[in-house]
């Protein structure tokens, strides 16, 4: 029974710490973990992390997009974040258009990166924000904790178009 019980804590343990910290996963043609490409939708409760681990982005359930900072595995502190709390959001995304955009469960946009906050002043579309295209922009939350959308193929000729101004001298 004890082994029983050993092998349980240390199961549990171990667990505990791949929620914590994911390994790095690198699948061949992949983007690097904390880079996405367009049309990509973010679950709530998920979180996304920078290359390092260090920041993570977050879609609450109480409806806020937060990036969150980690001092160790269970302290860390929330440096940015798009304000929506309380809102019922259901969706949130980064277009095919390069924006990244939070909807209610009305289909309205509530919030989105050319605009901040959405409340009636916008189309409630999410708006276009840049041309289309597979590799015309990326968005990632970087290793100093900005979230940042970039126009331009990956990590070359691409330039920063938007950012959450979150960033941290490290």
């Amino acid at each position: 029974m004890k082994k029983l019980s050993f092998l349980a804590v240390f199961f549990l343990l171990v667990a505990q710490s791949f929620a914590q910290h994911p390994p790095k996963i690198t699948i061949p043609g992949s983007l690097p973990q904390g880079v996405f490409k367009p049309n990509t939708s973010f679950a709530k409760g998920q979180r996304y992390y920078s290359e390092d681990n260090r920041y993570c982005l977050v879609f609450q359930d109480d409806g806020n997009l937060v990036i969150y900072k980690f001092a160790s595995a269970r302290k860390y502190s929330a440096i940015w974040s798009s304000g929506t709390n309380g809102i019922a959001m259901k969706k949130c995304i980064f277009q095919e258009d390069g924006n990244l955009v939070l909807y209610d469960y009305t289909g309205k946009a509530r919030w989105a990166a050319n605009g901040g906050t959405v409340d009636g002043g916008g189309s409630g579309k999410g708006d276009k924000f840049y041309p289309k295209g597979p590799d015309s922009h990326w968005l990632t939350i970087q290793n100093d904790g900005n979230l940042v959308i970039y126009v331009g193929k990956y990590r070359t000729n691409s330039a920063p178009r938007w950012s959450s101004g979150s960033f941290e001298k490290n």
